[in-house]
């Protein structure tokens, strides 16, 4: 999931900000079909306030706000049919100013974070959807505020916590309900607040010295390693496919000034993506696939295809304000029209 830039601090107060007042959701019956064999279904929100969604099969994991007093809040988790249209409540938070956020799902398990607006509390919560039963992960009350910011992968859960002289990113075994400290981060800040996890691999960033360094987990042998990067600040690192995706900073100040690229871990080598593009807000990759939104509000997407990006033509509507990949490779683009006060998500699906 997960990555944006520019206007990341933007998102994070647009989540504690933006109110909700219903719950109910349906799908649009009528799919946008490309030339090529993609998907795009839309699937209005009627709710002013929601945060992330999952699909998984018919099923989509969405968080919401159930108390139309409060605006501020998003308090609810909901399990919704897209087939049937029957919705179920998972989860309410307990706050009376919630953040129900980082919603994650794959064919087993559910993930999701509650914590308060600011995150002066903040939980993990796992529901098996095996047994229907939810446990607690990770909790925080510490000082600085911890928003863990969880990933789904499989059967772990990975995530970062923040603390009064080191952070610590964390590893977490659901089935066994384990969890154990992996890593450590010098820098405690928005750009690397963030793991990756995908394919045995944990994958985070770091800068110290005047230098910044990816670092890399092997959850199979327990090993790590780091890898300097040709920037002080690699921000909003993806893992995929043996390659380390980031966008470069030379000083945090200056945040348009970025290059993007990935770290081959293989060859060892940095690349710059090939293809030019505007300045990054948000983007994301997923299984050989690549998303950005930019400044100017356009979604691109590409594919690696024999060695070589291929630029994805896909029909999305035109309101983005975020977009990510789920567990099971759909593209999510949550898409908000202000002045008419609507709200809907495009998920573009890939046979």
């Amino acid at each position: 999931m997960k990555k944006s830039f520019v206007c990341f601090l933007f998102v994070i107060f647009s989540f504690l900000c933006n109110g909700c007042e219903l719950r109910a959701y349906h799908a649009d019956e009528n799919e946008h079909h490309d030339k090529n064999p993609l998907t795009v279904m839309k699937w209005n929100v009627s709710a002013p306030n929601w945060t992330h969604a999952s699909l998984v099969g018919n099923e989509l994991f969405i968080a919401v706000n159930a108390d139309q007093t409060n605006r501020a809040s998003v308090n609810e988790l909901l399990a919704v049919n897209v087939k049937t249209k029957k919705q179920r409540m998972l989860f309410q938070s307990a706050h009376e100013e919630a953040m129900v956020q980082w919603v994650q799902a794959n064919n087993r398990w559910v993930v999701w974070e509650d914590s308060t607006s600011f995150g002066a509390e903040s939980t993990i919560w796992v529901m098996d959807r095996k047994t229907g039963s939810t446990f607690l992960a990770a909790r925080s009350n510490s000082s600085p505020p911890t928003v863990f910011n969880p990933v789904l992968d499989g059967e772990y859960i990975a995530w970062t916590e923040k603390g009064s002289q080191f952070g610590q990113v964390k590893l977490f075994h659901l089935p066994t309900k384990q969890g154990k400290t992996i890593g450590r981060l010098v820098s405690q800040g928005l750009y690397n607040e963030f793991v990756s996890l995908r394919n045995g691999k944990v994958i985070w960033t770091d800068s110290h010295d005047g230098k910044g360094y990816y670092y890399v987990y092997d959850i199979r042998t327990g090993r790590s390693a780091s890898y300097e990067s040709p920037a002080p600040f690699p921000a909003y690192a993806e893992y995929d496919n043996g390659l380390i995706y980031a966008i470069h900073l030379e000083d945090l100040e200056y945040p348009d000034q970025q290059t993007f690229g990935y770290f081959d871990l293989k060859t060892k080598r940095f690349s710059r993506f090939p293809v030019s593009h505007g300045i990054i807000q948000y983007f994301d990759v997923s299984n050989g696939k690549l998303a950005f939104l930019d400044d100017r509000g356009a979604v691109s997407v590409y594919e690696q295809r024999n060695g070589k990006w291929k630029a994805v033509k896909v029909s999305l509507d035109r309101y983005p304000r975020l977009l990510y990949f789920d567990q099971q490779d759909h593209l999510i683009v949550e898409q908000e029209d202000t002045k008419r006060d609507r709200r809907w998500l495009n998920i573009v699906k890939w046979p």
